[in-house]
């Protein structure tokens, strides 16, 4: 984080989702994982989207520093 040159980190962490890059079988992750978040949902590209948002708008101005998670809650077990 360089504030004084007005550089602002922050990252996002997503949570999973279907993707080509994992080889399981996506509906026996669903059936196995998913439940098992509080949100018992998947993470959308459009969930991590929304977060990269929310982050890049003025809205954040005053967030520096922080990794935002976009899992469903799973990071809370």
């Amino acid at each position: 984080m360089v504030i004084k040159q007005g550089i602002n980190v922050n990252s996002v962490a997503p949570g999973w989702g279907l993707t080509n890059f994992d080889p399981r079988d996506p509906e026996e992750i669903k059936r196995g994982f998913i439940p098992e978040t509080p949100r018992a949902k998947e993470t959308t590209p459009q969930d991590v989207a929304n977060a990269v948002a929310f982050l890049a708008s003025d809205v954040s101005a005053h967030i520096v520093g922080q990794i935002l998670c976009v899992d469903g809650g799973s990071t809370m077990q």
